[in-house]
């Protein structure tokens, strides 16, 4: 805030709120998973994006595994790849899931999407450790196959986004009112003109799938977005049961 004056700043705790609309923004999750870390459980990612008018440029998502001691600090920029310290970073090579191999899934049976029968018969082991950030990084450097977030939020996928193509992967998105994936491009909103602002970002909702782009393909797909129902009897008495 005191060399780039001008810059917007966006976090999951509140940072930024009441800010104006700039060029530039950076999205931050001080702390990601943060169960994980209260409980002493080095599953969680501190996330830092930079955004031009709504685009991630570059990013750098912290994470403290292998080596709790010290960590990792994966980064990248535009054009310039990602990087663990001096190593190049990859995405996970395959057509479509492998069985022992882990991907981020959600629940198909009861979950927010229908799943097509090659993806239901063989969508790779399951694997969630309680950090989008965390899983986003893990993404880039190849550890898993492919995840798909229902409904993240901004400041759990901007870097990571960044991360992931800049490891050769595919960041695919499913608007709210939308049946098909389509490559994610920005955070926008239609009705805002110029960059995105606080309230388009704290609001943003978006499914989000990233793999590499054959595998991103085969899994969009074979995932498509569950019609809602009417609400019967069964319906209402969950929703009691959750209140």
């Amino acid at each position: 805030s005191q060399l780039y004056p001008d810059h917007g700043i966006v976090g999951e705790e509140g940072a930024g709120i009441g800010s104006k609309s700039t060029k530039f923004t950076w999205v931050i999750d001080p702390l990601d998973g943060t169960t994980n870390f209260y409980n002493g459980l080095p599953l969680f990612a501190c996330s830092i994006a930079f955004l031009e008018e709504g685009i991630p440029v570059a990013g750098a998502i912290f994470i403290p595994w292998p080596c709790p001691a010290k960590g990792r600090v994966i980064h990248g920029h535009k054009g310039g790849g990602s990087w663990d310290h001096q190593q190049k970073m990859a995405v996970s090579t395959g057509n479509s899931p492998i069985p022992g191999r882990v991907v981020i899934a959600p629940n198909f049976v009861f979950g927010p999407f229908h799943a097509g029968k090659p993806l239901r018969m063989q969508t790779g082991d399951r694997r969630s450790v309680g950090s989008i950030a965390f899983e986003m990084a893990l993404v880039a450097d190849g550890t898993y196959q492919f995840a798909v977030f229902p409904s993240p939020k901004s400041w759990d996928v901007a870097a990571g986004m960044l991360l992931v193509k800049e490891a050769g992967g595919d960041v695919l998105s499913l608007e709210p009112n939308n049946t098909k994936w389509t490559q994610f491009h920005k955070f926008s909103d239609p009705e805002e003109t110029g960059p995105p602002g606080q309230t388009t970002l704290r609001e943003w909702k978006s499914s989000i799938l990233v793999g590499n782009p054959v595998m991103a393909s085969y899994i969009s797909e074979n995932l498509k977005r569950r019609k809602r129902r009417k609400t019967g009897l069964f319906g209402q008495l969950k929703s009691i049961l959750r209140k």
